[in-house]
């Protein structure tokens, strides 16, 4: 995706101090320009980047680097209510999904989804998470893949910029970022298993836990 590869250069820019906590990006055009993109495909680069908390998007000021001395310890952002709606669906949906994965899966299934975990694990230690919210994306699209049901794939692709942009919320909050592995650990253990209730139940409390990461509350889920 070419929004993907425009953040993720932003993101290195970030990470490496090009731009520094506490200053401006250049306005717009002229980082248009530098990057050889469209405005449209950076505006949408940037607000990912603003989703996980790289950037802050200050109306009529520029696009600033969080300095993290000046920023609160708890992490909170607005939470829209398209927010809320995917993780109401992915409530409702995905525990499903997991419990069927759960008999349905082969061993080339369990190494896929291994596979999403130490990538991601490894995009976390790396501060890459862009790429970790990417593993994120494609273990819940694996375990819907496994199904081979038409019906839960295309609403999932329907909807897969909406989740993908609910997925960035939890990697906010800097003291739980790492606590997706777990999560992901404890699905995959229960879909390895081949047992349905610990696998709907894991996926059951990652997508809260998520949510709750994410800025919801309980009653928003």
């Amino acid at each position: 995706m070419l929004n993907n590869a425009i953040a993720k250069l932003l993101q290195t820019k970030i990470l490496s101090g090009e731009y520094p906590p506490g200053e401006a990006l250049p306005g717009q055009r002229v980082l248009a320009a530098e990057l050889g993109v469209s405005r449209p495909a950076l505006r949408e680069a940037l607000s990912v980047l603003e989703t996980l908390g790289l950037i802050d998007i200050r109306q009529a000021r520029g696009v600033f680097v969080p300095d993290p001395k000046n920023m609160a310890t708890s992490s909170t952002c607005e939470v829209s209510r398209r927010t809320r709606e995917v993780f109401q669906f992915r409530l409702a949906a995905e525990p499903y999904a997991a419990a069927m994965a759960s008999r349905l899966r082969s061993n080339d299934d369990l190494e896929r989804l291994k596979g999403t975990l130490y990538r991601m694990r490894y995009a976390l230690d790396e501060g890459q998470l862009i790429d970790a919210v990417q593993e994120d994306f494609n273990f819940h699209h694996i375990i819907f893949s496994i199904l081979q049901n038409s019906i839960f794939t295309d609403t999932r692709r329907r909807t897969a910029t909406d989740i993908h942009s609910a997925q960035c919320k939890p990697l906010r909050n800097k003291e739980e970022v790492m606590k997706p592995l777990e999560e992901h650990q404890q699905i995959i253990n229960a879909i390895r298993d081949q047992s349905p209730e610990r696998a709907s139940a894991a996926m059951a409390y990652h997508i809260r836990a998520a949510a709750i990461r994410g800025g919801l509350s309980n009653d928003d889920i």
